[in-house]
């Protein structure tokens, strides 16, 4: 646990899950508190250029928390449908 708290270790999808149970929380809450860029999404930046371009712009965006809203509450949105 000291080596998953100090970044040293990544945890499974197994330990991930005992860890969310133990602490009585959505496996997914726990999933979106990591920063670390998923193995699965490196691939899919690998594979669309297009992405990696539209977080560097997002990255130099002066308003981009705001930007990030709209992106969420699209998303959000799109969900609900």
């Amino acid at each position: 646990m000291t080596d998953i708290e100090a970044d040293r270790r990544r945890p499974g999808p197994e330990v991930l899950d005992k860890i969310a149970e133990t602490l009585g929380i959505p496996l997914a809450e726990l999933q979106e508190l990591d920063p670390r860029i998923t193995p699965e999404v490196k691939e899919w930046m690998d594979e669309e250029p297009r992405v990696s371009s539209l977080l560097r712009r997002l990255r130099d965006d002066p308003d981009r928390d705001a930007l990030l809203r709209q992106i969420e509450h699209e998303l959000d949105r799109r969900e609900e449908q």
